[in-house]
C-alpha cells in the first residue's frame, strides 16, 4: 500500500530488515489455507431445524447424501474459479492496511486496494454504499457510451455544465467508477465514465453482492477496519531503527584502516605495494590498526533485535518464534504453543467467516443455479455453514478437552474407568471434533451387542459342527477316490 502518486516506476524506500515482510507473507498463507483449504471441505450444507425435524432417519440420510454431493460440486467450482491469487493478496492487504475489496466476476476474482474504493456503513456495520475506481480503455466501453464521446461539441452532452475539461483523447485510458448502494429494500448499481452513466441494475436486498468489502477488525462507528500491523507498529519501527544502526556500525567496523606513527621510517606507499612474503625494514610498533570500540554496545543492540524479532515472530505465527532455545523441546510443547497462538486470531476469523467465506459460497451457488449447473436450493430449507476458522478452533479445543478427560480418567482410576464411559458417544463426539462424518462409521451399542451374541453363538456351535464337518469331508474324499 504505497503513498498516493506513486506508480510502478517509483523507487521505494530501502529497508534494512525483512522480518515484517516475512511475517506478513507467512500469516497470509496460513490464513488462506485455514479459511479455504484445498485439501478439505471448509463449508457444509445442512437442513434447517424445521425441515430436519420432519424427516425420518432414512429420509435424513438420503438428504445428507445429496447435500454432500452438492457440496463437492460447489467446492470443485470454487477451486476451478481463478480466485486464489486475489485471495492471497487480499489477506496481505488486510494484515497491512486492514481493508480490501474482493470482486467476484464471472470467471475470476479481482482485488481493489484501499486507495481504489470507498465504502459506507451504518452504525451497526451494515454495508450501505460501495464506490470503486479503475481505469478502462475506450475500446472496452459499450457502443452507446462511445457514441456519447464521439459527439463533436461537449456542450451537446447532458452533463456538459458539470464538465471542467473536455473528454480525453480516444487512445487514453478513462476513469471508470462503479457505484453500488442500498435504496430501500433494493440494491442498485450503475457505472459511470466521464459523466455518462450506463449498465444500471437493481436486485433484491437479500441477494449476495459480487463485491465483498473485507476488514481485519470491526469498530463501532467506523466504515473501515484496522490492520494487524498497526498493533505492532512500535516493534516494527524499533526493529528497523536498530537494524539500521547495527548494519551501519558493522560496515564501519568492517572497514580496515592502518595508522603510521608520525616520524616513523615506515613508508605507507611501500607497504601498500609490497608483495606477500616480501622483507621490509621497519619497526612493527610504528604501525597500528584503527579499531572501533563498540563491541559491548553492539551486544546490547543485538539482544534488543533478538527480543523484538521474537515478539514479532509470535505475532505473525512464524515457526521459529514458537520453539524455545533448548536441547530438549518436545513436539507436544511446540503443538501447544502453536495452537495457543492461532487461538488468538479468533476475532479476524469471525469477521472473515461473515464477510468472506459465507458470501463466497452463496455467490458461487447463485452463479451455478443461474447457469443451470446446480438445482435451486430454497433458503428456508438449506443453509451453508463454515467448518473452518473459528469453528475449526472450537472443534480443536473440544478435541483436546475430550482426550484430556479420557486420559485423566484412565490415569487416576485405571482401565476400570472405561466401564463408566459411553464409548459410542465419545467416538461420535471425537469424530465431530475432527470434522469427520461418523454416520455409518461408529457402531451403536445395540449393533455391538448383536455382534457379540453372534460371536458367542459361533463359539458354541464350533464343537458340535467340527465332527460333523469331518465326517462330511471324509465321505467326500472317499467318494472322489472311488470315482
Amino acid at each position: 500500500m504505497t503513498e498516493e502518486g506513486r506508480n510502478g516506476s517509483t523507487e521505494l524506500k530501502r529497508r534494512y530488515q525483512s522480518v515484517g515482510a516475512r511475517g506478513v507473507n507467512n500469516l497470509a498463507n496460513k490464513l488462506l489455507l485455514s479459511l479455504m483449504s484445498p485439501n478439505q471441505k471448509w463449508f457444509r450444507l445442512s437442513l434447517t431445524e424445521t425441515v430436519d425435524s420432519e424427516l425420518d432417519p432414512e429420509q435424513r440420510a438420503q438428504f445428507e447424501e445429496a447435500l454432500s454431493v452438492t457440496e463437492m460440486r460447489v467446492l470443485k467450482e470454487i477451486e476451478s474459479f481463478r480466485s486464489r491469487p486475489a485471495l492471497y493478496e487480499s489477506m496481505r492487504q488486510l494484515i497491512v492496511s486492514g481493508n480490501a475489496l474482493l470482486y467476484l466476476g464471472d470467471e475470476q476474482a479481482r482485488l481493489f486496494r484501499m486507495d481504489r474504493y470507498v465504502v459506507e456503513r451504518d452504525g451497526e456495520g451494515n454495508l450501505l454504499t460501495i464506490v470503486t475506481h479503475e481505469m478502462i480503455h475506450r475500446s472496452q466501453l459499450p457502443d452507446e457510451v462511445v457514441e456519447q464521446f464521439d459527439k463533436d461539441e461537449p456542450s451537446d452532452r447532458p452533463d456538459a455544465d458539470k464538465m471542467s475539461e473536455p473528454v480525453k483523447d480516444k487512445e487514453d485510458d478513462l476513469d471508470l467508477y462503479t457505484h453500488v448502494y442500498l435504496e430501500g429494500e433494493q440494491w442498485k448499481m450503475y457505472q459511470e465514465v466521464e459523466g455518462v452513466r450506463f449498465n444500471e441494475q437493481s436486485y433484491g436486498k437479500n441477494r449476495t453482492l459480487d463485491y465483498l468489502p473485507l476488514r481485519w477488525t470491526q469498530l463501532d462507528g467506523e466504515d473501515y477496519g484496522r490492520p494487524h500491523c498497526e498493533e505492532y507498529l512500535g516493534d516494527l519501527m524499533s526493529l528497523e531503527a536498530l537494524t539500521r544502526s547495527a548494519v551501519k556500525t558493522a560496515g564501519i567496523a568492517a572497514k580496515i584502516l592502518f595508522l603510521v606513527r608520525e616520524g616513523s621510517h615506515a613508508d605507507p606507499e611501500e607497504l601498500t605495494e609490497a608483495e606477500e612474503g616480501e622483507f621490509l625494514e621497519g619497526n612493527p610498533e610504528d604501525i597500528t590498526t584503527l579499531q572501533v570500540d563498540k563491541v559491548a554496545d553492539l551486544q546490547i543492540v543485538r539482544a534488543m533485535i533478538e527480543a523484538i524479532e521474537q515478539r514479532l515472530g509470535r505475532a505473525f505465527l512464524l515457526n521459529t518464534s514458537i520453539q524455545r532455545n533448548g536441547e530438549r523441546v518436545t513436539a507436544e510443547e511446540i503443538r501447544y504453543m502453536a495452537a495457543e497462538l492461532e487461538d488468538a486470531f479468533g476475532g479476524p476469523y469471525t469477521l472473515l467467516n461473515i464477510d468472506l467465506q459465507l458470501p463466497f459460497v452463496k455467490t458461487t451457488m447463485e452463479r451455478m443455479e443461474k447457469e443451470k449447473r446446480l438445482p435451486p436450493l430454497p433458503d428456508d430449507q438449506v443453509k451453508p455453514s463454515v467448518v473452518t476458522g473459528v469453528d475449526a478452533l472450537g472443534r480443536s479445543q473440544e478435541l483436546q478437552r475430550l482426550d484430556a478427560f479420557l486420559g485423566g480418567a484412565i490415569q487416576n482410576f485405571g482401565p476400570e474407568a472405561l466401564k463408566y464411559i459411553n464409548l459410542e458417544n465419545y467416538l461420535s463426539r471425537r469424530a465431530a471434533a475432527l470434522g469427520v462424518d461418523s454416520s455409518g462409521l461408529v457402531r451403536k451399542d445395540s449393533e455391538v451387542q448383536q455382534q457379540q451374541q453372534q460371536q458367542q453363538m459361533q463359539e458354541m456351535i464350533k464343537p458340535a459342527v467340527g465332527p460333523v464337518a469331518g465326517q462330511v469331508a471324509g465321505a467326500l474324499t472317499n467318494g472322489e477316490a472311488n470315482a
